[in-house]
């Protein structure tokens, strides 16, 4: 079941994801070992960053040729292996041994794997980044955000439609772990299509509210304009929901 959801979720993935500002070495670990080397304008999901580092993951294929097979899903990637993108274009460069985790094979000569490791910050181009760009939506607005106001944020990050009931309209981005079952990273809350409040796993400067809540690994903000009524409310429908999806 768990490699049915990773399957799902990697079908989509890339396109919801940060672009490397490259060619960027990528470690097992902040300022760790070298593990392989990604060319620009590669995409990957990343993590917020932390400490000046990203923890990124990404689909790649690899030659079997190039990997020793390993007990369960795993493989160990060769050093100088080329690492190639799902169209076949080389994005970059095993540096050395590391683990890839496997998921089907593509052919008779690529598999599909999971890597995953960590960037420093300025390898990743600051507006592919969501939460980048949302910080300086809400920093810059004189007042209301309606959805039409969000579309083109929406389009640029892939943001999918989720909740649509009495009056309630979400949009979200997942997070970046591919390997585990994917989680909200952030979630826009509407309603009559005036936002309201935001979910989000990574760090956003809110600086006015009327309700912040900690909900799983998450914050979930309600800004002035969310009355008690229609705060609760969308407790009532959706907190159950969003509590069981981790």
């Amino acid at each position: 079941m768990k490699r049915y959801l990773v399957l799902v979720f990697l079908l989509t993935a890339q396109l919801h994801a940060e672009l490397i500002d490259g060619p960027a070495n990528v470690r097992e670990k902040a300022n760790g070992k070298l593990l392989f080397e990604l060319n620009d304008s590669t995409y990957v999901e990343a993590s917020e960053n932390r400490n000046d580092w990203h923890y990124i993951t990404l689909l790649v294929r690899i030659k079997y040729d190039d990997m020793i097979a390993e007990p369960g899903d795993d493989y160990m990637v060769k050093p100088n292996a080329p690492i190639y993108s799902e169209n076949g274009g080389q994005i970059g460069v095993a540096k050395t041994e590391f683990f890839a985790y496997g998921l089907w094979k593509s052919d008779s000569v690529y598999a599909d794997v999971v890597i995953w490791g960590y960037t420093f910050k300025n390898n990743i181009y600051k507006d592919s980044i969501a939460e980048y760009d949302l910080q300086t939506i809400l920093d810059n607005s004189d007042g209301k955000l309606d959805v039409a106001s969000f579309e083109p944020y929406f389009e640029k990050h892939r943001f999918e439609k989720g909740f649509d009931e009495d009056g309630f309209l979400t949009y979200s981005k997942h997070g970046p772990d591919l390997i585990a079952s994917p989680d909200w990273r952030v979630m826009l809350i509407f309603y009559e299509r005036e936002l309201i409040g935001i979910m989000y796993q990574n760090r956003l400067d809110i600086k006015h509210y009327k309700l912040i809540e900690d909900i799983r690994s998450h914050k979930i903000v309600f800004f002035e304009n969310a009355s008690d009524a229609v705060i609760n409310t969308f407790k009532e429908k959706f907190y159950t929901i969003i509590k069981l999806a981790g």
